[in-house]
């Protein structure tokens, strides 16, 4: 089928609508602040992203093609976390995030593998640290102290 200006156009709507979370994604990932929590929750909403396009553009070879050949590059770089426990340490130590998040967001198969890879890293580099002493801080003394002395 011959690519028309109306098609072309279409298509070009499309793909740039697929492409804006990737963009919005890239910047909100952007510079030192970020965390690897805050970067594995948002891997996590681009693989939603990934599967509700598939079901969009149902029918749409050319996007259908360009979102299938996009998300093998993607899901390269998402194993990538695989590799390294941090990230999924980072969810678990995340105190509105935690396993119930891996619950709802992953494939359960990747759950107990995550969690032992966490475990791991715990057991090897953390369990045997000795803790410093707390410093106490000191007391502050309000008004009603003040006046309840007398």
């Amino acid at each position: 089928m011959k690519a028309t200006p109306v098609l072309t156009a279409l298509i070009l709507r499309d793909t740039h609508a697929f492409l804006k979370p990737f963009y919005c994604a890239t910047l909100e990932l952007e510079g030192d602040l970020v965390t690897l929590d805050h970067a594995q929750k948002t891997m996590d909403f681009l693989v939603w992203h990934f599967k509700r396009s598939m079901t969009k553009h149902v029918g749409k070879t050319t996007m259908i093609s360009s979102i299938t050949t996009a998300w093998f590059l993607f899901d390269k770089y998402y194993k990538l976390t695989d590799d390294t426990p941090y990230y999924v340490a980072a969810v678990l130590l995340h105190p509105s995030r935690r396993k119930q998040y891996l619950n709802t967001q992953w494939e359960k198969k990747w759950i107990n593998p995550g969690v032992n890879r966490a475990k791991q890293l715990w057991k090897s580099q953390y369990r045997d640290c000795k803790s410093r002493e707390a410093t106490p801080l000191p007391r502050v003394v309000t008004k009603q102290d003040k006046t309840s002395r007398g």
